[in-house]
């Protein structure tokens, strides 16, 4: 009963299911947070101080109720020299810029979910004997594994040294993609 591209299947789900919980992160769901640092939980689409949170919005700004560049100012030469891991490792005006790109979330767990329709559909008979279909959801792994390494990438410039489990699932993602290839 099992077809050869069952265990596609299963790992795309599987790495779907991850980059899908990555993009509710804080503050859609204040339990997943891709980095905390300050009592501050930071997510794809803002961040929390305790109950308080941003809008949901891409890119972080700076907000009256919650200080998000007086938790994040930058740094000094000095200040860096004498880091005891409390700060980040980009200064606040890059890791702002940056915040923008943290819209690759979603873009990555659409990207899976077309993969993974697509792995569902080569379990009918004329997609799984077609090379052409096999080749082209081949080809579309590859932007895919890209965005969501993309993804991880924005997540560790912006949040290290204080990534959370949910930036981590991201990289967890990115491999099961990267044998999905395989």
């Amino acid at each position: 009963l099992l077809k050869p591209a069952t265990p596609l299947t299963i790992l795309l789900l599987i790495a779907f299911a991850l980059l899908l919980l990555s993009c509710l992160s804080t503050p859609i769901v204040k339990g997943i947070p891709l980095a905390t640092f300050k009592d501050v939980d930071y997510g794809v689409f803002g961040y929390c101080k305790g109950n308080t949170c941003t809008n949901i919005h891409v890119g972080y700004t700076s907000s009256k109720s919650l200080p998000y560049v007086s938790a994040c100012a930058p740094l000094n030469f000095m200040q860096m020299n004498k880091s005891t891991g409390d700060d980040f490792n980009l200064p606040s005006g890059t890791r702002k810029s940056l915040s923008a790109i943290l819209i690759i979330h979603p873009v990555a767990a659409f990207l899976t979910l077309i993969c993974l329709c697509l792995a569902i559909a080569a379990h009918f008979h004329a997609p799984s004997h077609s090379p052409r279909f096999l080749l082209a959801l081949l080809i579309l792994l590859l932007p895919t594994l890209l965005v969501t390494l993309l993804a991880f990438l924005v997540d560790i410039l912006l949040f290290v040294p204080h990534l959370g489990w949910g930036g981590w699932i991201v990289l967890v993602a990115t491999i099961i993609l990267t044998s999905c290839g395989v």
